[in-house]
């Protein structure tokens, strides 16, 4: 059998596979350092191996994509279609894990604390006071610079163990109402304790304190006794350089001229200026015509660099002391007796009068 077929008539052109619709390769095609133009698209359903760089213009489209990416460069992200798959970034360098590290972070919305807290020392410079009802705690100074812009509405903040610095005018600026307060001036009354002895109970700035209740008559003796109503236990509030006492209550003659001596004491010393006698005019029969009301009054100092409690004057006064005043006869012979009317006008049975306290803490 022949192994050779001769044929004739066949035009074959062997540069071109334009008329070829379905071309297929029998083996692996060589570029030979040429390239594939043109527009139209490569479908393969294999892999696409390539030691150098792929261009495209146009899309590229696949279900997978592997290698390193060094040289991924400038993807448009109009041409990054479907889902990227995860991507281990344990091996990514030049990312940023942490705050620290970004100089300039920014949000993009508000941060949501989740009941936890920021801390450590820095600096919050903002224009707007947060709302909420959390708490701005300062460990350091807080220092506002406020503008005509700069507003404050239903808002606290607690000044303990830090400063709040600027002028008054400064803040006065701020708010619109004018009602911004630093510290106190001096001589304002920071508060002011003001009330009978008839067991009361009065709030102030410092707490409460409660009144005795004066109920009966008080005699004199010769030794020094406490006058019923003017005991109290006091703590001045923070701010305060002058404390006021005074003690009203009314006095009547049982017997001569009634001589007597009252005295403020302070934590069991006597304020030795505040000292005063008081007596009416000599008489051995019609005693009780001298009865009267009395006050006595004293301004304590607190700003003496020791304590000087006998002439009125403290180096500051921070715990509670007990302030009272302290009232004698001359002698057995000079008797008066306290909170008694002997002459009584409105009602007969109204001769008890209560006597009435005074404490004033003074900036």
């Amino acid at each position: 059998m022949a192994n050779n077929v001769a044929l004739s008539g066949f035009n074959i052109n062997a540069s071109t596979v334009v008329g070829d619709t379905s071309p297929q390769l029998g083996g692996n095609l060589d570029l030979n350092s040429n390239n594939i133009t043109g527009t139209g698209n490569i479908n393969t359903t294999g892999t696409i191996t390539s030691s150098g760089n792929i261009a495209s213009s146009g899309t590229i489209t696949g279900a997978t994509f592997s290698g390193s990416g060094a040289s991924l460069t400038s993807l448009p992200s109009a041409q990054l279609t479907g889902a990227l798959p995860a991507i281990d970034g344990s091996s990514l360098t030049g990312i940023n894990t942490d705050l620290v590290s970004d100089t300039t972070p920014q949000l993009g919305g508000n941060l949501d604390a989740q009941t936890n807290n920021i801390t450590n020392l820095g600096t919050i410079n903002t224009h707007t006071i947060p709302g909420g009802t959390g708490t701005l705690a300062l460990t350091s100074n807080i220092t506002l610079t406020p503008t005509s812009t700069d507003t404050f509405t239903n808002k606290t903040i607690n000044l303990a163990n830090n400063t709040l610095s600027g002028t008054t005018a400064q803040f006065n600026t701020a708010l619109s109402d004018g009602s911004f307060r630093i510290g106190y001036q001096p001589g304002e009354i920071i508060e002011e304790l003001n009330a009978n002895a008839d067991g009361r109970t009065v709030v102030v700035k410092s707490g409460s304190y409660t009144m005795q209740n004066v109920t009966a008559t008080q005699n004199g003796s010769t030794t020094f006794t406490a006058v019923t109503g003017s005991t109290m236990s006091y703590t001045p509030p923070a701010g305060a350089n002058y404390v006021y006492y005074r003690f009203y209550y009314h006095w009547d003659v049982t017997e001569n001229s009634g001589i007597s001596g009252h005295v403020i004491q302070l934590d069991g010393t006597y304020i030795n200026p505040s000292a005063q006698t008081v007596s009416s005019n000599y008489a051995s029969t019609n005693w009780h015509h001298a009865g009267f009301p009395i006050s006595i009054e004293y301004c304590i100092d607190l700003t003496n660099g020791s304590d000087d409690i006998a002439n009125g004057k403290l180096n500051g006064w921070t715990s509670a002391k007990t302030i009272r005043v302290l009232y004698r006869e001359h002698s057995g012979s000079y008797e008066s007796r306290l909170h008694y009317n002997t002459w009584e006008y409105y009602s007969d049975n109204q001769h008890i009068v209560k006597p009435h306290m005074t404490i004033r803490a003074i900036a």
